[in-house]
C-alpha cells in the first residue's frame, strides 16, 4: 500500500535532545531514508521504541516500519482564525500562530494475520551513517545505517512487502510469487476519522486535519496489466485481483507520479515573489523572499538566518523534489518587500542567477562587483550561484530613484526579470523611476523618458556590464511582472506595460499605436542588443499588469496578458474569441520576424490573472500559470481539480503548439492559493510553484514539507504530461466535412498494442467521448460524427494500451459552418439571488443582438444590445437587486428571436 500524503507534519514520539550526522561522503539527497532502530528511539513515557524496525523522516512527516505494519505521524496548528491576514499582515499572522495550539495524531496500517516470523531485510545501505547522543544514551549510538529500500518477505505466505523511496518518493508493493494468495493481503486503518473506497477506486483516509489519498492499485506481470482493487472486509480492507498467471510473480503496484510541497517557514511568505527553473540535467530551482527566521536553509550554505525584515531566497531540488540545498540571501534591510515576483534562470554551466529588489546597504556583494553601494534605494540586485550553491558573485544595479517602483493600479511593487543566452550571458529588465541609471554609449534610449521607465541591462557570465539601455516613453511602463525570454539564437524578447502614447515602436510592428489606458509592449533586441523590433498589444481597456514572454526552439514567441479589454485583438480560430468577463487571461504568438501567429482569451465571467508562461521546446506545449478567482474557470482535461475548493485557486492552463487549450485545472486547497511560475523539464514534465495558503491543499508522499508552516508559504508541483503519440505513429484526420456529418478515420502501426481506442470531440472546453473502438487486429478506422453544435470542433484519439495506460494523438480542428443564430446554453437555471446568468450564443454573421429580461407580468427589467462577432461569445446578464421568482429571457437578432424562461431562487 502506498500512503498518498497530503498533511503529515512530525512526530510520533518525542525524541530528546538531537541527532548529529556524520558522513564518510556526500549525504544523498533522498527526501525519505530508513533509518534503522538500535535503540536510539524512546516512547513518550520513556522506554525503547522496540516496536519500531525503521524510522523515513522527511522536513514534513514521519513514517515508521514495525514488526505489524506502517505507522504515519501528524502534528498540526490549531489556528485560531481571530482575523483575515491581508498582504502586509504579517503582525496578525504572528499572533495567530502566537495562539496556535499543536494538535497530534497518529494514523496506523496494521496487517491483518500477518506472518509473525516475517524476515525483514534491507537493501543497500548509504554512504552516510548517523549518530546518536541522546540522554538514555550518553555514550552514543553511532555509526547507524540508512537504507533506501526495505522488505518484508513472507508477510503471507509467498508473498513479500516492498517498500523503497523510488526518486525522493515513497513507493510500497507486493510481490505475490507463486503458490501466494493476494486475497490473504488485509489490512486495518487505525486512529482515523474515517475511511473508505471511492469510486475511482482510490482509498480515502480522513484524519483530523486532512485526507490520506491511495490512488487505485493495479497488478503487472511483465508489460501486462492485470486488474486489482481494494474491497472492504469486515473491519478492514483487503485486495482482491483479476485472472493473472499463478505460475510466475505479480506485483501488485498503487504508484503515482505527482509531487506537490509546501516550502516555507512559520512566517507569512505571502506575494513574496516565487519562481521556478530547471537546468540541463533535471534539477529544479525555487526562488523568492521571505521574512521567517526558520526558512529551511540548510547547513554550510552561504546564508543560514534572516538578516532583515524579508530576505531572498533560492533552493535546489532534484526531480523528484527532494532538497539538495536551501540559502538565505539578503541584507538588515529588505528583499523584495510585496514584489510579486524575483527573478530566476540557470546558464548553460548550471549556474543559477537570482535577481530581486534590495533597500539592504549591507546587501552581500562580492569585491569588484559591477556596484559595490547601495544608491538611493531601493535598488535592483543581481546574484550568481554555482550549482552546489557556492556565490560567485553578487551586485547592485539603480540609480537615485526606485528600481522596486510601486504599481499605480495594484497593490504590489515591480522587480526584475532575468534570462541566459547559450553563452551563459545575462539578460536583465526591470522598471526604474531613475534619471541617471548607467546606461553604455551608443545604447538605444541614453536617458529616462518619464515618470517610469523600463531597462535593459546584459551582463558578462562573470558580472560585467556590457549593455545598459533605458526602454520608455514620456508616461509610466510598469508591471507586477515583467518577462524576458532568449532565443536560441541569442535575441532577447521582453515585454511589459506602457500607458505611454510615445512609446518607441518599430515600422511596420503589428500594432504602432497605443490603443488604451495601459497596452502590453513586445520588444525583441539582438544579441549585440540593437533593438529589432517592437510593439504595442492591447485593446482599449487595460492589458499587462502581469506579463511574460517565453520561446519556442525554432524562434518563435509566446507572450502571456492580463487583460481587461473587451477589443483584445485575437486571430480568427482563436480558442476563446471574445472576453468572457473582467479580468482574464490573454496569449499571443509571435514568430521570430515580428509577425503575429495565434492570439485568444482563456477565462470566465469570474477574474482570472496570469503570472507566468513557459514553453516546452521539446514538444513546443505552452503553460500559463496564474490564479482564478471564481468558479467558472473552464477546465479541461480531465483536470486534476475539476473545481474551485476556495476563493482563489491556482489555475494551470495547457496549450498546444498552436495555442489550443489541451488541459486546464484549478490546483489549491480551501485557502487563497495562485500559481506564479512554471518551467518544463528536460522530460517534459511541468513543474509548478506558487503561494499556498493553510488548509487543504494537495500533498504526496515522501514531499519535502507536508504541511503549512504558517500563514502563506511557497509551494512546488510536478505534473508528468499525458502521452502523445509521434503523428508518424498514429494518424487522425478529418476526411470531410458536410453540413453537420464530420468524417473521420485514424490508423496507428502499432495497433496491437492497443485495447480500444476513443474518438473524443471539444466543442466548447470539455472533451466528450465520441465512440469507442476495440483494437480488431486491423489498422485503419473510421467514424462519422453528428456534430451537435455549430462552429469550431476540434477531435483527439485516447488510446488505452495493453499495458493499461494511456495515449493521445495529436489534435485535428474543423470549422462546421454556423449557418443560424442560436443561444447556446444560458447557466445556472435556476440561480441563486444576486447571481450572474451566462449565455454563449452563435451568431452566423457579425451584428446585434438585443437582450431583453420581463418579469412574468410583462414588466422589463433590463434591456441592452450586444454586438457580436461571428461565432460564438458569451456575456453574462447581472441580476442584482432582483427577487427570487420566475423570468423571461428574450433573444432577438437580425434572423432569429428566441425566448427562455428562467428561475431565481
Amino acid at each position: 500500500m502506498k500512503a498518498r500524503l497530503t498533511f503529515f507534519a512530525c512526530l510520533w514520539m518525542l525524541i530528546a535532545s538531537y541527532g548529529t550526522l556524520l558522513a564518510t561522503e556526500p549525504v544523498e539527497s533522498n527526501v525519505l531514508r530508513f533509518t534503522e532502530n538500535r535503540g536510539q528511539y524512546v516512547t513518550t513515557d520513556g522506554n525503547l521504541a522496540t516496536r519500531v524496525l525503521f524510522k523515513a523522516q522527511g522536513a514534513g512527516s514521519d513514517i515508521y516500519l514495525t514488526g505489524h505494519g506502517m505507522s504515519f505521524v501528524i502534528v498540526s496548528m490549531d489556528l485560531h482564525e481571530q482575523a483575515f491576514h491581508d498582504m502586509e499582515g504579517e503582525m496578525a499572522e504572528k499572533m495567530r500562530m502566537k495562539n496556535a495550539q499543536l494538535r497530534l495524531e497518529r494514523i496506523d496500517m496494521h496487517f491483518v494475520e500477518m506472518n509473525p516470523a516475517a524476515k525483514v531485510i534491507h537493501g543497500e545501505a548509504f554512504h552516510s551513517y548517523d549518530n546518536f547522543y541522546y540522554n538514555h544514551c550518553p555514550e552514543g549510538i553511532t555509526h547507524v545505517p540508512s537504507y533506501s529500500d526495505i522488505t518484508y518477505q513472507d508477510i503471507y505466505p509467498n508473498i513479500d512487502w516492498h517498500i523503497s523511496t523510488k526518486d525522493g518518493q515513497l513507493k510500497t508493493e507486493f510481490i505475490v510469487h507463486p503458490g501466494g494468495d493476494p486475497a490473504a493481503i488485509q489490512f486495518r486503518i487505525e486512529g482515523d476519522q474515517s475511511h473508505g473506497i471511492l469510486a475511482d477506486g482510490s482509498l480515502e483516509i480522513t484524519g483530523l486535519t486532512g485526507h490520506i489519498n491511495d490512488a487505485a492499485p493495479f497488478g503487472l506481470q511483465g508489460s501486462r496489466l492485470v486488474d486489482a482493487q481494494y474491497i472492504t472486509h469486515g473491519s478492514g480492507i483487503r485486495l482482491q485481483v483479476g485472472n493473472y498467471d499463478h505460475d510466475a510473480d505479480l506485483v501488485i503496484d498503487p504508484w503515482t507520479r505527482i509531487y506537490s510541497t509546501f516550502f516555507g517557514s512559520s512566517a507569512d511568505e505571502w506575494y513574496l515573489g516565487h519562481v521556478t527553473a530547471t537546468d540541463l540535467t533535471g534539477m529544479m530551482y525555487l526562488a523568492g523572499h521571505t521574512s521567517g527566521t526558520n526558512f529551511p536553509a540548510t547547513v554550510g550554505m552561504f546564508q543560514t538566518a534572516n538578516a532583515g525584515s524579508n530576505d531572498g531566497f533560492v533552493a535546489k531540488l532534484n526531480n523528484s523534489g527532494a532538497r539538495q540545498w536551501c540559502t538565505y540571501y539578503g541584507g538588515n534591510g529588505s528583499e523584495g518587500g510585496i514584489a510579486f515576483k524575483a527573478g530566476l534562470c540557470v546558464d548553460p554551466s548550471s549556474n543559477v542567477w537570482f535577481a530581486t529588489v534590495t533597500s539592504s546597504a549591507n546587501f552581500p556583494v562580492t569585491a569588484g562587483c559591477f556596484q559595490p553601494a547601495l544608491s538611493a534605494g531601493p535598488d535592483a540586485a543581481l546574484v550568481k550561484l554555482n550549482s552546489a550553491g557556492t556565490r560567485l558573485y553578487a551586485t547592485f544595479f539603480g540609480g537615485n530613484g526606485d528600481e522596486s517602483p510601486g504599481i499605480s493600479r495594484w497593490g504590489a511593487n515591480s522587480a526584475p526579470a532575468i534570462a541566459s543566452d547559450g553563452s551563459g550571458n545575462i539578460f536583465m529588465t526591470g522598471l526604474s523611476q531613475s534619471s541617471n541609471l548607467p546606461t553604455t554609449a551608443g545604447c538605444f534610449q541614453a536617458a529616462a523618458a518619464g515618470g517610469t521607465d523600463a531597462y535593459l541591462v546584459k551582463w558578462s557570465n562573470a558580472g560585467a556590464r556590457l549593455y545598459c539601455s533605458y526602454m520608455g516613453g514620456s508616461s509610466n511602463e510598469e508591471a507586477a511582472a515583467v518577462g524576458i525570454a532568449v532565443d536560441a539564437s541569442g535575441n532577447a524578447w521582453m515585454t511589459g506595460c506602457t500607458a505611454s502614447s510615445n512609446f518607441p515602436t518599430t515600422v511596420g510592428a503589428f500594432q504602432t499605436a497605443f490603443a488604451g489606458t495601459y497596452d502590453q509592449y513586445l520588444v525583441k533586441w539582438s544579441n549585440a542588443c540593437a533593438m529589432l523590433f517592437s510593439t504595442y498589444y492591447g485593446g482599449s481597456n487595460d492589458e499587462g499588469v502581469l506579463c511574460d514572454v517565453d520561446v519556442t526552439a525554432g524562434g518563435d514567441v509566446w507572450m502571456g496578458v492580463f487583460v481587461q479589454s473587451t477589443d483584445f485583438p485575437v486571430t480568427a480560430g482563436a480558442a476563446q474569441a471574445t472576453n468572457a468577463g473582467g479580468w482574464e487571461f490573454g496569449v499571443v504568438r509571435f514568430n521570430n520576424a515580428g509577425a503575429r501567429l495565434y492570439a485568444s482569451y482563456y477565462g470566465s465571467a469570474d477574474q482570472e490573472e496570469p503570472w507566468d508562461i513557459s514553453v516546452d521546446k521539446i514538444t513546443g506545449n505552452v503553460c500559463l500559470t496564474g490564479a482564478a478567482w471564481g468558479s467558472a474557470f473552464p477546465t479541461l482535461g480531465p483536470p486534476f481539480q475539476a473545481s474551485s475548493a476556495g476563493s482563489q485557486e491556482g489555475a494551470i492552463v495547457i496549450l498546444g503548439p498552436t495555442g489550443i487549450p489541451t488541459y486546464v485545472t484549478y490546483y489549491g486547497g480551501s485557502g487563497h492559493d495562485e500559481a506564479f511560475s512554471s518551467v518544463f523539464d528536460i522530460n517534459q514534465n511541468l513543474w509548478v510553484s506558487g503561494m499556498a495558503a493553510n488548509g487543504t491543499f494537495p500533498f504526496t508522499a515522501g514531499a519535502f514539507q507536508t504541511a503549512n508552516q504558517g500563514g502563506t508559504d511557497p509551494f512546488l508541483a510536478k505534473f508528468v504530461p499525458p502521452v502523445i503519440l509521434d503523428q508518424d505513429d498514429i494518424s487522425l484526420n478529418i476526411i470531410s466535412v458536410v453540413g453537420d456529418l464530420v468524417e473521420l478515420a485514424w490508423s496507428y502501426t502499432h495497433n496491437e498494442d492497443v485495447r480500444s481506442y476513443t474518438l473524443e470531440r471539444d466543442m466548447g472546453g470539455r472533451w466528450d467521448a465520441v465512440v469507442e473502438k476495440s483494437a480488431q487486429g486491423i489498422n485503419h478506422y473510421s467514424y462519422q460524427d453528428q456534430v451537435p453544435l455549430q462552429g469550431m470542433v476540434q477531435y483527439r484519439l485516447k488510446l488505452l494500451l495493453e499495458d493499461g495506460s494511456t495515449a493521445y494523438s495529436s489534435l485535428v480542428r474543423t470549422e462546421v459552418a454556423i449557418t443560424q443564430d442560436k443561444l447556446i446554453s444560458a447557466w445556472p437555471n435556476p440561480l441563486g439571488v444576486g447571481e450572474d446568468l451566462h449565455l454563449l450564443y452563435q451568431m452566423h454573421v457579425a451584428g446585434t443582438l438585443e437582450v431583453d429580461v420581463t418579469t412574468v407580468d410583462g414588466k422589463q427589467l433590463t434591456h441592452e444590445i450586444k454586438s457580436l462577432a461571428y461565432g460564438r461569445s458569451r456575456f453574462e446578464i447581472s441580476t442584482k437587486g432582483w427577487a427570487a421568482g420566475t423570468y423571461f429571457l428574450q433573444l432577438r437578432s437580425q434572423s432569429d428571436a428566441q425566448s427562455v424562461k428562467f428561475v431565481i431562487r
